[in-house]
């Protein structure tokens, strides 16, 4: 069992995972752009967007939310939880480990993978229950208030590429690539930001408020209130 764990510890992913420096440590050729280190906070705007634009499909025990005539499914995820993350977590630590201290022998490298790694694992399985709400409209109920596919498939496309980007800026890193690496991990961290575009364009020109807890309610409110 010592010995697997071992095996373990000593492979490729632990030794990525734990590292406290990087390829370029100590490297004064490597010039960051300030624009570079602003990109790391777009993790944070992605966040402020999930608060305000939840889909209806992120389960709320015991609170008000979509008719359930309008929904395939409904899933218990930790969304608002995530969103926090991103805003208060997430982009801080992207920001301390790619910009601050990229040159630097610093903790803040593991801190931000560890992080980092989960993050990307519920951003795969929100895709998912993107894609399985959009799926069941088109076969269950023709009436429901889901993302388009085309959509849907386009923000997968989207995290695709994102995960490519971050490869290369990882083989970028390996080959002490400056430009390489700069033009490929700020491409990577452009990803929030195209998110947010594709929830945005979803929001008001597919009226994707109607499918949004807080937005419906909102709307509920506002045509009782010019009843009256």
């Amino acid at each position: 069992m010592n010995a697997m764990m071992n095996v373990i510890m000593d492979g490729p992913i632990f030794t990525w995972l734990l590292k406290t420096r990087m390829t370029f440590y100590n490297d004064d050729a490597l010039q960051l752009p300030w624009w570079f280190g602003a990109c790391c906070w777009n993790f944070a705007i992605a966040g402020a967007f999930m608060l305000w634009i939840e889909p209806a499909w992120v389960q709320h025990p015991q609170k008000i939310t979509i008719l359930p005539s309008l929904l395939s499914f409904t899933v218990q995820f930790p969304y608002q939880t995530i969103a926090y993350l991103l805003i208060f977590v997430q982009a801080p630590l992207s920001f301390l480990a790619d910009y601050v201290n990229m040159k630097r022998d610093s903790y803040w490298h593991i801190i931000d993978r560890l992080l980092a790694v989960p993050i990307m694992a519920t951003e795969i399985i929100k895709v998912t229950c993107m894609a399985l709400e959009s799926i069941r409209h088109f076969q269950l109920l023709p009436n429901s208030k889901a993302m388009p596919i085309p959509l849907v498939v386009l923000y997968f496309m989207a995290l695709i590429f994102a995960i490519y980007c971050f490869l290369q800026s990882n083989k970028a890193q390996a080959n002490r690539d400056h430009q390489g690496f700069i033009l490929w991990h700020n491409t990577w961290h452009l990803y929030p930001l195209v998110a947010v575009a594709i929830f945005v364009f979803d929001f008001y020109v597919c009226h994707g408020w109607q499918r949004c807890t807080r937005q419906y309610m909102y709307s509920i409110v506002i045509q009782k209130a010019t009843k009256l």
